[in-house]
């Protein structure tokens, strides 16, 4: 049974999904107390009571990276995963995305969210994934129409022509 070494075990159902997202999250309270914007001791006390507004469950299951709906009443997915991979297919119907895919995403999201992943690990965490990547793009001579969309996305403030010339140079390195 997870329990806080503070005020005791949990005291109801809520209390136990915070306490099983918090400890899954390794952040400590006092590193969500102060992105909340609470008392740590306020955080020690959702863990134990459940008891929390509605403002700082949301705030709260979107750093964890969990379903506000099964952080409130312990129904549906425990993650937002079904709901990003369901997007993922609305907004982007011609790739073929797994839960994998949504997943991913969904702990780029968290660790973005709760500040554990800056602008140094961004970068080294782009400088993976074009490594990662590196042997799709080599079987690509020429930019698709799909490359270049999704690399607009990434930088609207690129005119289309000058997105066009990235890509192909990416793709001719």
């Amino acid at each position: 049974m997870i329990e806080t070494a503070e005020k005791g075990p949990p005291q109801n159902g809520r209390a136990k999904r915070i306490c099983e997202a918090r400890v899954e999250s390794r952040l400590s309270d006092a590193q969500i107390a102060d992105k909340i914007g609470v008392a740590r001791t306020s955080v020690l006390n959702w863990q134990v009571r459940g008891s929390i507004n509605l403002d700082n469950l949301r705030d709260f299951a979107d750093m964890m990276g969990v379903s506000f709906h099964w952080l409130a009443f312990g129904e549906g997915p425990k993650t937002i995963t079904p709901f990003i991979l369901n997007e993922l297919r609305t907004a982007f119907p011609s790739a073929e995305w797994s839960t994998e895919h949504a997943e991913l995403l969904r702990v780029v999201f968290q660790k973005t969210n709760d500040g554990t992943l800056d602008e140094d690990y961004l970068r080294n965490f782009n400088n993976v994934i074009e490594g990662l990547t590196y042997p799709a793009f080599q079987r690509a001579t020429e930019p698709t129409e799909e490359m270049i969309n999704s690399a607009a996305r990434a930088a609207p403030y690129l005119n289309r022509d000058a997105v066009r010339d990235v890509v192909s140079a990416a793709l001719k390195r």
